[in-house]
């Protein structure tokens, strides 16, 4: 694996490419008849920037209401484990349409492979209700065929 043969994707990419903002993989759980599960609590994922350009796209679906002054919610998105030699940056956006235009509500764009934190705090007297997306990207030539980061996320609870 040299950066450009796609040889060892991660299951996140082999089950579905999530290339792009619209073909982000879910992070939220579905209920036994299918609803799917509001927000998502300390979620933990570990997957790979695994050839030169590979940029990983997330979607949280949240279902909020409009929250009152002391009593907002937050998305907490941790970028940890970042193999040596490596830059990932994490992106947030608070649609599809949003990420494809590159409109970011928040992101961490650290030097080197430090962790990237964003925390961001949901918008007050307003509805937060629709699918989120997270993105993860490598910097220039930044990838490991191998070796995975591991995004955690904690959104809208």
């Amino acid at each position: 694996c040299d950066g450009d043969d796609r040889r060892n994707p991660d299951r996140y990419d082999e089950e579905r490419a999530n290339d792009a903002c619209a073909s982000c993989t879910f992070l939220n759980g579905f209920e036994a008849n299918g609803e799917v599960i509001p927000d998502v609590e300390n979620l933990r994922i570990r997957a790979s920037i695994d050839q030169i350009g590979d940029v990983d796209h997330y979607c949280v679906v949240t279902h909020d209401k409009f929250s009152v002054p002391g009593f907002g919610e937050d998305f907490e998105i941790s970028l940890s484990g970042i193999p040596n030699g490596n830059n990932y940056n994490v992106y947030l956006y608070r649609s599809i349409e949003d990420c494809q235009l590159n409109n970011s509500l928040a992101q961490s764009v650290n030097p080197s492979n430090g962790e990237e934190e964003i925390h961001w705090d949901e918008d007050i007297l307003v509805d937060d209700n629709g699918t989120f997306v997270i993105r993860v990207k490598g910097v220039d030539q930044s990838h490991s065929c191998f070796d995975s980061y591991t995004l955690t996320v904690d959104g809208l609870r």
